[in-house]
């Protein structure tokens, strides 16, 4: 169980301004779980 997750720094960067911006704080703080459950999703299919 010890999987590691890698993104692009400018992704995590522009994920984090969008949720921010949308969102507010929450969207802030919950962007970059947001943005690991998405991605494994995605390798998934």
């Amino acid at each position: 169980m010890k999987k590691q997750v890698s993104f692009l720094p400018a992704y995590t960067l522009d994920l984090l301004t969008a949720f921010g911006f949308l969102l507010g704080f929450w969207g802030g703080f919950l962007a970059l779980p947001i943005l690991i459950v998405i991605q494994t999703w995605v390798k998934k299919i």
